[in-house]
């Protein structure tokens, strides 16, 4: 038996989110959003969605993903959505991020950006999110 506290749903799907991420990246150079949510049971599941179409917009999978996680809202303990996006940072200069949206029934929500280069990871920073999944 560990006696390391066990990570909240949170920080379970942030640590999940990074990997998957970094996954993806690494094999792909890029990815379209996924989600990520743990049940109230403890499990972290990988919601899919079918976008219709080969190369569908990378905004229109992130909303199938919203509305495929709110229709089980009620069966999750926290919920992230993940996506490649590009960020302007305090030097004007433009950067690949991965941009991870948390969000727990009872816990502000909070969006995680991590820099990155040739899928190698910078110093992230958080901000608080927007209430969508749990709303």
């Amino acid at each position: 038996m560990s006696d390391q506290p066990a990570l909240s749903p949170l920080d379970a799907l942030l640590g999940a989110s990074v990997q998957a991420a970094v996954k993806m990246l690494s094999d792909d150079g890029e990815f379209y959003p996924f989600a990520l949510a743990v049940t109230t049971a403890g499990e972290i599941v990988r919601p899919t969605v079918d976008a219709g179409s080969e190369h569908p917009s990378a905004e229109h999978v992130a909303a199938l993903l919203l509305t495929a996680l709110r229709a089980t809202r009620d069966t999750l303990a926290a919920a992230s959505i993940c996506s490649d996006v590009k960020i302007d940072m305090q030097t004007g200069e433009r950067r690949d991020a991965v941009r991870i949206e948390l969000e727990a029934p009872e816990a502000d929500p909070l969006v995680v950006l991590v820099p990155y280069a040739d899928a190698v990871l910078d110093e992230p920073f958080a901000m608080p999110g927007e209430r969508q999944v749990f709303a």
